[in-house]
């Protein structure tokens, strides 16, 4: 929201410039944020003026405001533990909710090794079909695909990186083996 320094200047955020002449705001995390955080937004968010230190102002017609978060805000899961349960009425300010699962297409353009990037997809494919509890995504293709670059072969970059941590059955089960 900014502030008023100890020379009476205030400092606005970029939030503020949205929020008064237009933009978009991505609050990314969100589900990770601290509740004083999300309940200092609340009326910025429904009721069209926000309280910053030099004053209430209007929220533009063209601000438009996203929450973003790895979970729909009810608390830890069992991939985002870290993540915190969001109070209903700041949820409430976001009545549409997605559920956005990864691109495979933009995947494998961005990933840097296309082959590699889908071994990694099809492994994560197995890996939900069987029920197995383990993130895998863009991260790893992106950081085998550097191994690879780096004169790894595929075998050893699947090791390090999405493979990392599994027990030998875990492996098989996701390797298609």
């Amino acid at each position: 929201l900014g502030f008023t320094d100890a020379h009476g200047t205030t400092h606005r955020t970029p939030f503020r410039d949205a929020f008064e002449r237009g933009g978009l705001v991505i609050l990314d995390e969100l589900d990770s944020w601290d509740a004083g955080v999300t309940l200092a937004l609340n009326a910025a968010l429904a009721n069209g003026y926000a309280g910053f230190p030099d004053g209430m102002v209007k929220r533009h017609r063209d601000c438009v405001i996203i929450g973003a978060g790895n979970t729909h805000g009810t608390g830890a899961t069992a991939d985002f533990v870290g993540r915190n349960r969001l109070d209903a009425a700041f949820l409430s300010r976001f009545p549409v909710r997605l559920q956005w699962d990864a691109d495979p297409a933009l995947e494998v353009a961005i990933s840097g090794d296309a082959a590699f990037a889908r071994r990694v997809q099809a492994a994560r494919e197995r890996a939900r079909a069987v029920g197995l509890k383990h993130l895998i995504d863009l991260r790893q293709m992106q950081a085998g695909a550097a191994l690879i670059a780096a004169g790894f072969t595929s075998d050893e970059a699947a090791d390090l990186t999405y493979l990392a941590g599994l027990s030998a059955d875990q492996r098989r089960m996701i390797e298609g083996v």
